[in-house]
């Protein structure tokens, strides 16, 4: 459950905390800006826990599904936002998908 409190954190303060660490040497603006929009990708770690959930009903077919469907969102997401909006495309696309 701290992955909702921890992206939201992450939203607003993922730029600020990847440049205190890691902004030295070959480390520029511009390799920090894309690591911070990387922190995008943690909300799709809720679905994990929503799985769990149902595998512990003994419902095994419904998260095969799902998650073959998200893979297969995800691949496509990737493919159609990659161009446009590089690496925050990826980082959109494994969120939504």
């Amino acid at each position: 459950m701290a992955m909702i409190p921890l992206a939201v954190w992450l939203l607003f303060y993922g730029q600020t905390v990847v440049r205190l660490i890691y902004q030295h040497g070959a480390f520029d603006p511009g390799s920090t800006e894309m690591t911070a929009q990387a922190f995008g990708l943690l909300p799709s770690e809720l679905a994990f826990y929503w799985q769990r959930a149902l595998v512990a009903n003994n419902d095994t077919k419904r998260p095969m599904h799902y998650s073959l469907l998200a893979i297969g969102l995800n691949m496509a997401g990737d493919f159609l936002l990659m161009s446009p909006l590089k690496l925050g495309g990826l980082a959109l696309a494994t969120a939504l998908g």
